[in-house]
């Protein structure tokens, strides 16, 4: 990513009962897993753009929350999980339970718009759900990470 790129934004769901575990940095790493390949220009375009991870609990209904958000260090192949890939960084905020998303306006379009999160990774490209997003995340927290509002699709 260059300078005059715009900021690029993904998400990835994490169902807290399918894994078995409630999501948390390690160390000060963020992290997602996913099965998706990503061709050498994906990759490169996901480098340095931010991950805004949800995560889903409770049998039903269900609730979301944001769980964590970070910027894009690294992409690496899984030793553990052959055909699947880390997405990596070390500059995250996380805010656990504290962020729910069931109550906002905007989400039961966003989640249904991403077939239930089915798909898996993706880029946000609606930038008026990024404009949602950043503003669940405090001033300094978005100053820290250079979160912008900017994304591709914006005029």
């Amino acid at each position: 990513m260059n300078k005059e790129d715009p900021l690029r934004h993904y998400f990835q769901y994490h169902n807290t009962e399918g894994q078995g575990f409630w999501y948390e940095p390690d160390n000060g790493l963020f992290s997602i897993v996913t099965r998706k390949r990503f061709s050498r220009e994906t990759a490169d375009r996901i480098l340095h753009g931010c991950v805004w991870l949800i995560a889903g609990e409770g049998a039903g209904p269900k609730q979301y929350y944001l769980n964590s958000v970070y910027r894009v260090d690294g992409i690496e192949e899984d030793e553990f999980e052959p055909g699947a890939n880390i997405v990596y960084g070390s500059q995250g905020a996380f805010f656990g339970r504290r962020k729910l998303l069931n109550t906002e306006d905007w989400f039961d379009d966003f989640r249904r718009g991403r077939r239930n999160f089915s798909n898996g990774f993706g880029e946000i490209k609606n930038g008026r759900i990024v404009e949602r997003l950043l503003k669940l995340v405090p001033a300094n927290v978005r100053e820290k990470l250079k979160l912008e509002m900017k994304t591709p699709d914006d005029d």
